[in-house]
């Protein structure tokens, strides 16, 4: 029996438009679901990349798309809240004040990218640039090489679970570590990521003082 290389061809053709088809419909309906463009989407996909455990690149992922159910969105659906930050007890909690404007929170990214020695983690990388949220988050690694990026994603990633963990205690469960008490959590949890695989540096240092809300 001959074989029809033509015939085959075609039949490739076909099915690489039936995919790219498939794959532009998938695209459509990820970016009516996210409210992301193609681009936003592209840059959520290097949250399953990272090296976090599987409740951690969930809690990310809901963070990028601002999902969390932070004060602000409690408000509009009515739900009773406590209205302020837990951390600083200053502002409205949102998604971008937690983890990108708080000063407890700053504090911590600001000890943690000395201890860690990973400058992309400094606030003055990001402060009053008006970034959302998921802007915030790739502009951790810019033009970082794909080495530093594999760095940088992970530690982001324990920091910020960290950060949400502490927020959760303080609501939840009405304890409060001192600034220094989850600077010692992190790191700890942090070796603990280590000895799983996690590429982060060894904490080198950390402590500082306690914070004073004012």
């Amino acid at each position: 029996m001959r074989v029809n290389n033509r015939d085959h061809k075609e039949d490739g053709k076909t099915a690489a438009k039936r995919m790219l088809g498939l794959m532009g419909k998938l695209i459509t309906l990820l970016v009516q679901l996210t409210g992301c463009n193609f681009w936003e989407l592209l840059g959520l996909t290097s949250i399953w990349k990272g090296w976090a455990s599987a409740r951690c690149k969930f809690f990310i992922w809901t963070l990028m798309l601002e999902r969390i159910l932070t004060a602000d969105k409690l408000l509009q659906r009515g739900w009773e809240n406590d209205y302020f930050c837990p951390l600083c007890r200053r502002n409205l909690e949102t998604a971008s004040h937690i983890f990108t404007e708080c000063p407890f929170s700053l504090k911590v990214w600001e000890h943690m990218a000395v201890a860690l020695g990973l400058d992309a983690l400094k606030p003055t990388n990001w402060l009053d640039k008006g970034l959302s949220v998921l802007e915030w988050y790739m502009g951790l690694v810019g033009r970082q090489t794909k080495s530093q990026r594999k760095i940088i994603f992970p530690a982001s990633n324990l920091i910020c679970w960290e950060i949400w963990k502490e927020r959760n205690r303080r609501i939840f469960e009405k304890k409060e570590l001192p600034f220094t008490g989850l600077l010692v959590r992190i790191k700890d949890e942090a070796d603990v990521w280590r000895l799983a695989g996690a590429p982060i540096p060894l904490v080198t240092q950390y402590g500082g003082t306690p914070f004073d809300p004012g």
